[in-house]
């Protein structure tokens, strides 16, 4: 069972280091996506894996970074210019989107710090009902898990076709 996981793995590796098209991108979130849910179905009940506040406030502190840098429309190009690959891109715009695409790159581990710190707040009020702290540690280590897997599978991809863009 491992070994089929491990020949994933590697196959997701050679699809992402094989320079293709933009539909490159789609397909290595899919395949991120799909090792994801396998290790966790096997782990786990995939339902132990959701967590809705969690998600909620991981698209809301990258909403906040995107709003409050006023790289909206940047922020829509940058998508576009991804998944569609135009010939005639303006090249200024490209740099302004793969600015905004980088600040939501490094803004991802202090995302993961606030989160965390948080958690570890609940954690510290709550060691008296020791009932309480497994449901937070599980929220505490879901954050970090979708943060990479927005990280690996949406932001870094298109920072590469945004880099490729400017070329």
């Amino acid at each position: 069972m491992k070994e089929r996981y491990k020949i994933m793995f590697f196959l997701t590796i050679i699809l992402v280091l094989i320079e293709g098209g933009n539909h490159m991108i789609l397909l290595g979130f899919l395949i991120l996506i799909a090792l994801v849910c396998a290790m966790v179905l096997t782990a786990t009940d995939l339902r132990m894996m959701m967590d809705m506040q969690s998600l909620l406030f991981l698209l809301g502190a990258y909403a906040s970074i995107i709003i409050g840098s006023k790289g909206w429309n940047d922020f829509i190009y940058g998508i576009k210019i991804a998944f569609h690959k135009e010939k005639n891109a303006d090249k200024s715009k490209v740099k302004d989107s793969l600015s905004i695409f980088n600040l939501l790159s490094k803004s991802s581990m202090y995302i993961i710090i606030l989160a965390v710190s948080v958690e570890l707040i609940s954690i510290l009020n709550n060691l008296s009902g020791p009932e309480h702290i497994g449901p937070i540690i599980s929220v505490l280590l879901i954050i970090p898990l979708y943060t990479s897997i927005f990280y690996l599978g949406i932001i870094n991809p298109i920072i590469h076709s945004l880099k490729k863009a400017i070329k």
